[in-house]
């Protein structure tokens, strides 16, 4: 296991580096963030004194060495339109998109497995198309849109939770059940194929033909394998969801990560977006790396050499 973890890290060594590199090409391609800066009555002088300030006005190659060179030593610049360094931005919005996560994976996990399992034991029937429908629902709604028709509904017909904002528990349980359930829909089809291969299996039918309860079955014999793939899909929704909610979190005006994405994206502030994507190849590297060591403890039968 210590080495196959060694063995993912450096190959998670040569993603980031991949990411960097295509994310700093990138961002020069999305305009000149000069323009923004400057006034119109603005002078060459004027213009060529920021662009020697933030080191555009060296080589591509240069400045890439210098890019990576910060990098290391955790300084990937100061954002253009906040005039501080992205890092303390970033830990300063980042734990209030950490915030949602515990409420939004509690409801998708609560709707997900009953729904799921539901679905599987019931297969062809009643109660598996109106989870199915609802999970082919939930996967086909755009968040921005449930987040408007939540927020209509219970902001302003109701008035009994608020728009947006981070203000009182009340805020976070629009955005929470806006990101819970389209999350619990993928996490709700997943788990019904998966539960579905589970019980055709071998070693169920010979539970079964034993005489064990079938809480037994569920629990001891179905449930653990079956949530290989949830566990999976579950990693990368938790690292999407640390990696920023953009949509929904501009719908809410909620002060996240994700929010912060989209201002970096607007005013082209492009050493705030590299350090928004760079944290987000992190965090999905590391929720990879975690999942993989999931399956482990879930599954006996898979041993990493």
């Amino acid at each position: 296991m210590q080495r196959y973890i060694l063995r993912r890290a450096l190959q998670g060594v040569v993603t980031l580096f991949v990411v960097t590199l295509v994310v700093f090409a990138l961002g020069r391609l999305i305009g000149n963030p000069v323009d923004l800066l400057l006034p119109d009555d603005a002078t060459e002088e004027d213009y060529q004194r920021i662009k020697q300030h933030l080191g555009l006005d060296k080589p591509i190659v240069q400045q890439l060495g210098i890019f990576y060179r910060n990098a290391l030593r955790g300084d990937l610049g100061d954002s253009i339109k906040y005039r501080r360094p992205v890092t303390e931005i970033f830990f300063e919005r980042f734990p209030n998109t950490a915030k949602l996560a515990p409420i939004v994976m509690l409801i998708s996990i609560g709707i997900a497995i009953p729904l799921g399992v539901t679905a599987a034991f019931f297969r062809g029937r009643f109660p598996d198309k109106i989870a199915t429908f609802a999970a082919v629902f939930g996967m086909a709604t755009p968040n921005f849109w449930l987040g408007v028709v939540f927020i209509y509904i219970f902001a302003v017909f109701f008035r009994v939770l608020p728009a947006g904002g981070m203000e009182g528990p009340k805020a976070f349980i629009l955005p929470g059940l806006t990101l819970g359930i389209s999350h619990a829909a993928s996490m709700m089809r997943l788990l019904r194929s998966s539960m579905l291969e589970v019980i055709s299996s071998d070693y169920v039918r010979t539970a079964r033909s034993k005489g064990l309860p079938n809480r037994m079955i569920l629990l001891r014999h179905t449930m653990r394998n079956a949530l290989i793939p949830v566990v999976t899909v579950g990693g990368m929704l938790l690292a999407n969801l640390f990696a920023g909610t953009l949509v929904v979190e501009t719908v809410f005006a909620w002060p996240g990560i994700g929010q912060l994405t989209y201002q970096a994206v607007f005013f082209r502030d492009y050493p705030l977006l590299q350090a928004m994507v760079i944290a987000a190849a992190i965090l999905m590297l590391f929720m990879n790396l975690v999942v993989d060591i999931l399956y482990g403890f879930l599954d006996p039968r898979i041993r990493y050499s």
